[in-house]
């Protein structure tokens, strides 16, 4: 009797406990199919953002050296340009609002140690009575910036200032002048930086012979050298003039070489976030005018929000319920 109640209960359950595994299993299934289908939108959401924004980067790179190639021509065209003369070519191009984040384009004469005194007293007779050429000490080769538009606040800390005196640029303007192509500084500190808070910064070179450039030869271009038409940059003022309000969702980390905290560049949610290991994090290297930077993304916590994302759980609760 025992064994045909038991055989008679197991009946009675088996089809609503088939029918309830049935409901569950298909609603994990469906949950997790749901869920990983979200995940993979984000994921290629997520890539074609941050394509957007390295491309940003990119483009804005190749303006700027267009920008200095138009000076550089001016130059080379005349060889005798005036401080007013540059004042106008530079006003004429609306930096301000074709450039947004760009601190200036200037221009640094290449000065050799005999030439000082001459070269000081030049640039005193055009109204600079207390114009020298900084830091001081005797030096082979001295390459002082004379030009930098717009000449005002910060850049005015910049007049005189010896760029080849300094190991960082000077690394830049030797691969500049030896290639005859643009060249990116590594990361330091500008002159400009005259206030208690201090931004990241970075020179863009490229340089001026007193000769046409068409197939020089490297000795040539070492023995032509006139000086650099040149870009000084902050980061944090070039990055917001580039992203603007266009990548709310991202947190982009720019690192000048490989991924280190004492190479950080720029940190748009200041974070340093890409030091850790998170869902939606990339790094991407490019280069620019001679010199690697390393760009690093990831994800806000709110990145790609919609209201699709509760459907897994409405799919798990629903199909609970049900079962």
């Amino acid at each position: 009797m025992k064994l045909e109640k038991s055989k008679s209960l197991f009946t009675y359950y088996s089809l609503p406990i088939g029918f309830f595994l049935l409901i569950f299993l298909t609603t994990i299934y469906a949950y997790h199919q749901t869920k990983k289908r979200g995940l993979l939108l984000k994921r290629q959401a997520f890539e074609f953002r941050t394509q957007l924004a390295k491309s940003a980067i990119e483009r804005r790179f190749l303006q700027n050296t267009q920008l200095l190639r138009g000076a550089k021509g001016f130059f080379e065209s005349t060889q005798t340009v005036t401080r007013q003369e540059w004042y106008r070519y530079i006003k004429t191009l609306q930096l301000d609002k074709m450039y947004p984040g760009i601190q200036g384009t200037g221009f640094a004469q290449m000065v050799k140690s005999g030439e000082v005194k001459a070269h000081i007293e030049a640039i005193r007779s055009e109204g600079f009575p207390d114009y020298t050429i900084t830091p001081a000490g005797e030096r082979p080769i001295y390459i002082p910036i004379i030009f930098l538009e717009p000449f005002e606040g910060r850049n005015l800390s910049a007049f005189g200032f010896d760029m080849y005196s300094d190991s960082i640029r000077r690394e830049a303007m030797d691969k500049a002048w030896v290639t005859g192509e643009p060249a990116l500084s590594g990361k330091l500190t500008l002159v400009q930086e005259i206030t208690e808070v201090k931004q990241p910064g970075f020179l863009l070179y490229l340089p001026v012979y007193n000769t046409k450039t068409e197939s020089l030869t490297v000795s040539e271009r070492l023995s032509n050298l006139v000086g650099f038409v040149y870009n000084p940059f902050r980061a944090y003022d070039l990055m917001s003039g580039i992203f603007q309000d266009h990548y709310p969702d991202l947190d982009i980390e720019i690192y000048d070489g490989v991924i280190k905290k004492e190479n950080l560049l720029y940190d748009k949610e200041h974070s340093v976030s890409c030091l850790t290991t998170k869902d939606l994090q990339t790094s991407s290297e490019v280069y620019l005018a001679q010199r690697k930077w390393t760009i690093c993304f990831a994800a806000t916590p709110g990145f790609g929000a919609s209201p699709d994302d509760d459907l897994p759980k409405v799919i798990l609760a629903g199909g609970t319920i049900i079962g």
